[in-house]
């Protein structure tokens, strides 16, 4: 009997870390995803604090016009149509050229190295636009794609020239009359608050802040007043933090009473420094003897050193650029997949190897069984539904050890962010289901050989067997 338990614990074990690897996969891709949207959602709030102030000071270069023409961002072409005084049709066109220029661009970036460097040598995409306007250089770029057996950046050749020359200008023309009129509103900002940078102006709002700014063109209907305070108070007293630290007696200091070097100190090891109330204390006081503000109380530095770190959290976990899943299908790629796949081949050899042996071993009772007018049908089912019990048990196991691994991992890669993946519980919960569901029936389906032996066996020869 003990020697049965031991195999069959075996047999729940196989099944158990089958499961728990399907159950981990699983969570753990679709708790990242959602931990990743939380934290871009958040992240993108502050982003475009940020990008409203810098863009009260200074007017959108031709790229950013044209990247935010082919995003198709509302908020941008009714801005665009504001500053530029064309029609709406008109920003509609000129969204579609920015379209079609971003397409070239990219299938350009996208070449292989060897084939993009053959075909524009060290050039970027936007200074080879420029140059193909040259009739020579549009020549030798079409002999050169032929050479190469490329095909055009649009598909056909005669739209890439079309968008080159004749709807090419008509863009940089339409950035040109943008790029002025946000000129002119920027100008129009700085007369209505004259004297004051755009972060000073936005830490304490005036009144007619959001009018003002509505009146010049910029679209702020979403914007939270409390929210863009809070950036700009938060950025100003960041700063006046990095100032201070910087400064050769503020540094030695630091680097005296605390655990940093000192060529180490800066503003991004004294903020992880700070991580609570007392370290927090202790740096008020530092900037306090170094000239700070009296609003830099222990609180307020404490305040700043964690959301300061909480930002750069959100940024590891999202990353640079145009935020983009990886992945494939519940977020896991087609290599994960096929690694799912053989742990369960595995997992099926395995049980049928350890039903098989218990098959063997209880051939004498199969026999009694078949004597006593057991059918085919009911030895089978005996075996089928013993490796579905052993199924739920071992799905149940993996089910608790996969979730637990994959929290634990979560919190290894993106600490308390995986906390706010809250909203994917649900879809985890039918990913479990659906794992344990898939572990029950392997189960089942590896049983199915060891069981047909089984049924089959003639009563005679099982008690042959010693």
């Amino acid at each position: 009997m003990s020697y049965r338990m031991f195999r069959s614990s075996v047999t729940v074990s196989i099944l158990a870390l089958a499961v728990a690897f399907l159950v981990h996969m699983l969570s753990y891709g679709l708790l990242e995803q959602a931990a990743r949207n939380v934290a871009y959602r958040e992240l993108q709030e502050q982003r475009a604090f940020g990008e409203l102030l810098t863009r009260m000071t200074t007017a959108d270069t031709q790229e950013s016009i044209v990247h935010n023409l082919a995003s198709g961002a509302r908020a941008h072409r009714n801005e665009y149509q504001a500053w530029s005084g064309e029609s709406p049709a008109a920003v509609e066109g000129a969204g579609r050229i920015a379209a079609k220029l971003e397409q070239a661009a990219d299938y350009l970036d996208h070449l292989p190295a060897a084939t993009r460097a053959a075909l524009m040598a060290d050039l970027t995409p936007r200074q080879l636009f420029d140059r193909l306007k040259d009739p020579i250089n549009w020549r030798a770029f079409s002999v050169r794609l032929r050479e190469l057996s490329l095909r055009s950046p649009l598909g056909d050749l005669r739209q890439f020239k079309r968008l080159l020359f004749d709807q090419l200008p008509v863009l940089m023309e339409f950035t040109d009359s943008v790029q002025k009129g946000h000129q002119r509103a920027i100008a129009q900002i700085a007369q209505q608050y004259p004297g004051l940078a755009a972060q000073q102006v936005a830490a304490h709002p005036p009144p007619d802040f959001l009018p003002t700014l509505r009146g010049t063109g910029f679209t702020v209907e979403n914007v939270q007043l409390d929210g863009l305070r809070a950036y700009a108070e938060r950025t100003q007293d960041i700063a006046a933090v990095n100032r201070l630290i910087l400064m050769q007696e503020t540094r030695a200091r630091i680097a005296r009473e605390s655990q940093i070097n000192l060529e180490s100190v800066g503003l991004d090891e004294v903020m992880q420094y700070v991580d609570g109330k007392k370290r927090a204390k202790w740096l008020s006081e530092v900037l306090m003897g170094a000239g700070a503000p009296k609003h830099f109380t222990s609180a307020r530095v404490l305040d700043l050193a964690t959301t300061y770190v909480h930002e750069h959290k959100l940024e590891d976990a999202v990353g640079e650029g145009d935020f983009k899943i990886e992945g494939g299908w519940l977020g896991m790629s087609a290599r994960t997949w096929w690694l799912i796949a053989l742990s369960f081949l595995v997992c099926v050899v395995g049980v049928a190897n350890a039903l098989l042996m218990s098959v063997t071993e209880r051939f004498t009772e199969i026999a009694t069984m078949k004597c006593l007018g057991a059918m085919d049908v009911f030895v089978m089912i005996l075996f089928v539904f013993e490796a579905m019990i052993q199924g739920v048990i071992g799905g149940g196991v993996g089910l608790v050890l996969g979730f637990i691994l994959a929290v634990l991992r979560g919190l290894a890669d993106l600490w308390t962010l995986i906390t706010g993946a809250t909203g994917a519980l649900g879809e985890v919960g039918i990913g479990m289901a659906v794992s344990l569901t898939i572990g029950v029936g392997l189960a089942a389906l590896a049983a199915v050989g060891p069981s047909f032996i089984a049924a089959r066996l003639p009563p005679m020869e099982a008690m042959r067997v010693d």
